[in-house]
């Protein structure tokens, strides 16, 4: 279905924003409708991709580039770490008291303290992307077709033997 925004300027030499063309009569005549647009709630004063967000335990938290954000319910922002990449497509969960991140083959969890990095090197698998269920976070190694679970309630913990083939 095609959807007739408007395009160019409007009367006076305004651009009409958030609204769309209806052709149905409205008092007898076509109209603009209004449709309610985003609103910016906080800038995070990075100039960056937002690269990967969730919500955990009433806070935001946003991966711009490479540098993790926290924000409060408020508006009120803080950088609390960076991960290794600025780009490129990234996973996040949260487990009400951590945050995990999966960015380029790394796992980096936030724990409130602060940002590590518990994958890469330091593991046999290199996760590709993240999931949570169950008290667990789950995570697909990209050179394999497993998957990998963390202890309950710990993305900093993950036995090797805790996998499943898909």
């Amino acid at each position: 279905m095609k959807v007739p925004f408007i395009s160019g300027e409007g009367p006076d030499g305004y651009l009409p924003v958030n609204l769309y063309f209806s052709p149905r009569k409205i008092y007898g005549r076509d109209a603009l409708v209004g449709r309610p647009g985003l609103l910016e709630w906080v800038d995070l004063g990075y100039a960056k991709e937002v690269r990967a967000w969730c919500v955990n335990d009433d806070t935001l938290y946003a991966l711009c580039g490479d540098r993790l954000y926290r924000v409060d319910r408020f508006g009120g922002s803080s950088h609390v770490g960076t991960v290794d990449n600025e780009s490129g497509h990234a996973w996040m969960e949260g487990n009400g008291s951590q945050v995990a991140i999966v960015e380029n083959g790394k796992l980096h969890i936030y724990d409130g303290t602060g940002l590590e990095r518990v994958s890469g090197d330091e593991m046999s698998f290199w996760p590709g992307s993240l999931a949570y269920e169950g008290g667990r976070f789950l995570a697909h190694d990209v050179n394999t077709d497993n998957w990998y679970e963390s202890e309950l309630f710990d993305g900093k913990d993950w036995n090797q033997l805790d996998y499943a083939i898909t």
